[in-house]
């Protein structure tokens, strides 16, 4: 019976940066609802 192969080695810097972008996409959809946040942040009108 042989033992199962180890997983690849996770890239930290790779799921750093998926966290961080899940954090930017989570605070975005929070400022979208904001009152008086600047007009760069606003979301557009279509």
């Amino acid at each position: 019976m042989s033992l199962p192969q180890p997983a690849a080695e996770r890239l930290l810097s790779l799921d750093a940066f998926r966290g961080a972008v899940v954090l930017f996409m989570i605070w975005v959809n929070y400022i979208a609802e904001m009152p008086g946040i600047p007009h760069l942040l606003a979301p557009t009108e279509n």
